[in-house]
């Protein structure tokens, strides 16, 4: 399909998409925390109330299996503390 679409012989494409990027990252973030906040059991990701909603559902998906809790924020409101290991803010988010 994408070989037509392009009129090339040979083509590629990823079926990874904004949402799925954006879940991989938290995860790397997730399984890439220091010893002590593993320890100390951080699983909050923050989320900006101006990511794309789909994104947000993909996230919501990914953080259920694995324990995480997702803090949706008001922008440049996020609630920080020892629980947090990471953040995602997009640009251009929702509002352009």
């Amino acid at each position: 399909m994408v070989s037509d679409l392009t009129g090339l012989p040979l083509s590629n494409s990823s079926l990874l998409d904004e949402g799925t990027a954006a879940a991989e990252a938290m995860l790397m973030f997730y399984h890439a925390r220091p010893r002590t906040l593993v320890k100390a059991g951080a699983n909050v990701f923050l989320i900006s109330e101006d990511v794309f909603p789909q994104t947000i559902e993909v996230l919501k998906t990914r953080a259920e299996s694995r324990g995480i809790e997702l803090n949706i924020f008001q922008k440049n409101k996020p609630e920080l503390s020892d629980n947090v290991f990471g953040c995602l803010v997009q640009y251009p988010d929702k509002k352009g």
